[in-house]
């Protein structure tokens, strides 16, 4: 049995296995939405004219305004964008839930999607609103370590606000597999939900951005020796940091709000 202590390692060490143990369903559930994600994305560059996969990296400057066609683009790029994660996780989410195994493409089930869809809205608007002063604060308290050189500071100060968004969307994200089973679950109830467990929830935030961190600094290694090779690698370890965030809030909904146990490992 798995105590309160203990769940967050626990959990993170589950998360990974899942992803190995499943990865034809892990494949099954992202390739498919993501090659018509891309193709989606050719097609609107065809139909506007407008270099969408530039838009997509494109910083305008202060004394540059968009077009109304580059505007209208990026709210359409935005839309597919959802849609396709929303995709992807509410087929993840049912498949380790509902045992809802995943063909060549995953089905669509129209009202858990529409519901995950809303909810990553809402949950993002969340956290928009409670970093705006939690990153003043945090920006203060760097300016307190004026002594240190400044890429120092800037990583410090980066990584305490990585840890926060992840401790936050950890918390409020419980509602996202709610919606994909068709569960209805607030933002307020997921926090409570979680309350108990709020500094093994931190421990998992640790654990995984300081994962994501050593896994960026091994593909950071290849980019030097084999700029194809880096770029594989980091389509990689970004689909293996998104399934196993899938598989977090998978876990802790499961344990938390479903009452399931850990299996022992």
């Amino acid at each position: 049995m798995t105590t309160n202590a203990s769940l967050g390692r626990e959990t993170v060490r589950h998360g990974i296995s899942m992803v190995l143990r499943n990865w034809r369903q892990a494949l099954a559930v992202s390739v498919g939405p993501a090659l018509i994600g891309i193709a989606c994305l050719f097609g609107l560059q065809f139909a506007t004219g407008v270099d969408v996969f530039g838009l997509m990296t494109y910083s305008p400057g202060p004394e540059e305004v968009p077009s109304f066609e580059e505007l209208l683009t990026a709210l359409i790029i935005f839309v597919v964008f959802i849609f396709i994660s929303a995709w992807t996780a509410v087929s993840w989410h049912r498949f380790v839930l509902l045992e809802e195994y995943p063909g060549l493409l995953p089905r669509i089930p129209q009202n858990e999607l529409a519901g995950y869809m809303w909810k990553t809205i809402v949950v993002s608007a969340m956290l928009v609103l409670i970093l705006v002063p939690v990153s003043a604060v945090i920006g203060i308290m760097m300016m307190g370590l004026v002594f240190l050189p400044s890429i120092i500071v800037g990583t410090l100060g980066g990584f305490a606000i990585t840890l926060v968004v992840m401790w936050l969307s950890l918390r409020f994200g419980l509602v996202l597999p709610a919606a994909s089973v068709g569960a209805k679950m607030g933002v307020f109830q997921a926090w409570r939900a979680t309350n108990p467990v709020s500094g093994q929830i931190f421990v998992i935030a640790v654990i995984v951005t300081l994962l994501n961190v050593v896994l960026s600094l091994i593909v950071s290694v290849f980019d030097g020796i084999s700029p194809m090779l880096s770029f594989g690698l980091n389509i990689g370890v970004l689909w293996f940091s998104t399934l196993l965030g899938l598989c977090l809030l998978t876990t802790l909904y499961g344990v938390l709000v479903e009452g399931r146990e850990l299996p022992a490992h």
